[in-house]
């Protein structure tokens, strides 16, 4: 049962502001964020400063499809000797496709008609020139067999629902992929947050072969802090099943992050706290 009570909150709030974890909490704790837009059109519009700042839906569409070209045509041909771009397009379409999900390298390749090879460069490529990021699975292994296959995020949801061919919001909301893209823009943000720490915080993910998972997993020094993503308003215990079996299985662990779809911070458990999404983020 859900514990929704603000001196449990409070006392949570004491017992995890450690040097360590001090600043990550003040992202969570910040109530001082204001919702700009609603959390689809935020996704789907990106954070390209044009297509971000404008409500025209044609002229995103029109924005996204010629930065694609520029970046073929262009910036990639700056990086690489790659004179096949269909090919490298097709597979951006797919990888797009898995964004927010385990990187299955075999299915791109395979749904692009590429050698696994091929697909690898590719991949790297795209990396190399931000436009993804793969997510790393936490590798101690505390007697649990765990998934090793890196989470992969395109870096701009705008673009990459674009590519994958998710033009508008109820196409976005209504695919099965929706939790995904939502995991994908909160890992895009913590991936932002962390990179400018000093020292950096490292960011992972976390699944077990008997489907025990967690989204994030922020490591920082000693401490860990695993986040698990939400698409529901009334999270209930099956929502924080990883979240308990991560905390049951690392005692570095002192505390987990529900961020969901509710409206304030509450108390899941006596060491799991639900926000807001938009709690969670620094911009």
């Amino acid at each position: 049962m859900s514990v929704r009570n603000d001196d449990n909150v409070q006392k949570l709030i004491e017992q995890i502001k450690t040097d360590a974890v001090d600043k990550v909490y003040e992202a969570v704790s910040n109530q001082a964020f204001v919702v700009q837009r609603p959390l689809v059109d935020a996704i789907i519009a990106g954070g390209y400063p044009v297509p971000a700042l404008s409500d025209d839906h044609a002229f995103r569409m029109q924005w996204f499809d010629g930065y694609v070209q520029t970046y073929l045509e262009r910036d990639l041909r700056l990086l690489s000797a790659t004179d096949n771009l269909i090919e490298f397009r097709r597979v951006m379409q797919m990888v797009a496709l898995q964004n927010g999900t385990l990187l299955n390298i075999a299915s791109v390749a395979n749904d692009a008609g590429l050698s696994p090879t091929t697909t690898r460069r590719y991949l790297n490529l795209l990396e190399m020139s931000f436009q993804i990021a793969r997510i790393p699975a936490y590798a101690v292994n505390r007697g649990k067999r765990l998934i090793k296959s890196p989470k992969v995020l395109w870096t701009d949801t705008g673009l990459a629902s674009f590519l994958a061919g998710l033009f508008d919001q109820d196409m976005l909301v209504e695919s099965r992929e929706w939790g995904h893209w939502v995991e994908s823009w909160v890992g895009i943000h913590l991936l932002a947050y962390a990179s400018l720490q000093n020292p950096r915080i490292l960011v992972y993910h976390w699944r077990t072969s008997n489907g025990n998972e967690v989204d994030f997993v922020m490591e920082l020094g000693q401490k860990l802090i695993p986040i698990e993503v939400k698409t529901t308003r009334r999270p209930t215990s099956k929502d924080i099943k990883g979240l308990q079996m991560f905390l049951e299985t690392y005692p570095n662990a002192t505390f987990g992050i529900l961020a969901c779809l509710c409206e304030t911070p509450y108390m899941m458990s006596s060491n799991i706290l639900a926000v807001p999404i938009t709690h969670l983020l620094l911009s």
